[in-house]
């Protein structure tokens, strides 16, 4: 199956799996963790997937609180729900983790006006067909719902271990295209595609999940070679005694003991500046408050993070080395990776492909030289050559590109012939 990549979703998912526990008298319920442990995998845990990383967040076990399921119930844009559902009171419910007496409808979740797109994967206690009309004449207006009777119907699965709506919702994420309309994954092509995979499935509302237009990454190949993450990197000098503000007598330390000081102190030394690039994140590229992690060392967005490392180069100085990651959701988007670069006050100078999939670095070697670029370094492990004011070293899993000005190279990137030779060359592998 051709692997696409989602050009934009409106609205980073949120995923919320519930651990049930019920009542003392109900049967033992199915464990969530086994289900969204499926949905990772369906969504693309395994090495080398384009998906790992889309999922926000999991709410499993105790995290799974009336409270806390509230408080996404007024936030998440796409809620997926998987667990039991309570028919009580002539109403829908869903069952929290601490819920403990299921015909108290204080401990359970209502499922009236929820304001974003609800996907429902549930187990109903009680009257499914009641359940069922209810849902579709007073549920949430953009839903799309898999009901089942029993246990045994909601574990139904192909393959042992795993839900089988979990599977069909991975591969529609995957860019199946029995699951699209055109480029897009819509609730009603998702909801056909399942209905014909053989799920009893309904849905109300049109909402685009996805977009699958090709970007201009696209062009480049690098939905052909096994990129993973993307890295660009920054570095700037830093003095140690800017971080060890009170060391003194020098000799008694080594150079490896000060760099693991600088980097166990930098959290206080830079979070200022931790606290301005999540301010210039979250307005740059238009996300909401929640959508920012700021944390140690550590800014995440989505599938994006920052992180810093000192490397010392000398008893008294080093550098302090800012790294930009985007996973492939943002490989379609190559506008906003250049508003992020420009945005932040850096000098980025080398771009770093973590590979899913190892290469032969001196399998390249014919196809750079007939392509101009000058050897500089040829081993089993790594090749280092050069073209113009680039250089590139090529490892089994790692494909770095050094230069200055790269914010030019990603605005040109669907012209830059030498991005593309490189990139043609991992697409041979």
């Amino acid at each position: 199956m051709t692997q696409l990549v989602p050009q934009q979703i409106k609205s980073s998912p949120t995923l919320l799996g519930i651990a049930l526990s019920g009542s003392p008298e109900t049967t033992e319920l199915p464990l969530a963790q086994g289900y969204i442990q499926s949905l990772v995998s369906s969504t693309g845990s395994e090495s080398g997937s384009q998906f790992k990383d889309t999922i926000q967040k999991i709410l499993t076990g105790p995290s799974s609180t009336r409270g806390r399921i509230l408080k996404e119930k007024r936030t998440a844009q796409l809620t997926l729900v998987s667990g039991l559902a309570q028919w009580s009171h002539d109403q829908g419910f869903l069952v929290p983790d601490d819920a403990f007496d299921l015909n108290d409808p204080t401990q359970l979740v209502s499922l009236e006006d929820w304001p974003g797109v609800l996907a429902l994967d549930l187990w109903v206690e009680g009257d499914l067909e009641g359940f069922t009309q209810w849902l579709q004449a007073k549920g949430p207006s953009k839903v799309i719902a898999c009901l089942h009777g029993s246990p045994e119907e909601y574990l139904k699965s192909s393959v042992p271990g795993k839900n089988l709506f979990t599977q069909l919702w991975g591969l529609a994420y995957s860019g199946e295209p029995e699951a699209l309309d055109g480029q897009h994954l819509t609730l009603s092509s998702l909801a056909s595609y399942l209905k014909t995979s053989g799920l009893p499935i309904f849905s109300q509302g049109e909402e685009v999940l996805a977009d699958f237009t090709p970007g201009m990454f696209h062009s480049l190949g690098f939905s052909q070679f096994p990129v993973q993450s993307l890295g660009i990197r920054a570095q700037r000098i830093c003095g140690v005694k800017e971080v060890l503000s009170e060391i003194k007598h020098w000799s008694r330390y080594s150079e490896s003991q000060l760099e693991y000081s600088v980097n166990h102190n930098l959290a206080p030394y830079l979070v200022s500046e931790l606290g301005e690039t999540a301010v210039t994140l979250r307005q740059t590229l238009g996300l909401q408050p929640q959508e920012i992690d700021a944390d140690e060392l550590e800014i995440n967005f989505g599938s994006g993070r920052i992180t810093y490392q000192f490397e010392i180069t000398h008893k008294k100085a080093g550098q302090l080395i800012t790294l930009l990651w985007f996973d492939p959701f943002w490989f379609s988007r190559p506008d906003q990776i250049n508003l992020v670069m420009e945005a932040l006050p850096h000098q980025w100078d080398a771009l770093i492909f973590l590979l899913s999939h190892p290469i032969e670095p001196k399998a390249m070697i014919p196809s750079l030289q007939a392509k101009g670029w000058e050897l500089q370094q040829e081993t089993e492990g790594l090749v280092i050559a050069q073209k113009a004011q680039l250089e590139v070293k090529l490892e089994p899993e790692v494909l770095e590109i050094i230069g200055s000005r790269l914010s030019e190279l990603f605005n040109t990137a669907s012209q830059n012939d030498s991005l593309k030779e490189i990139l043609a060359l991992l697409g041979t592998t």
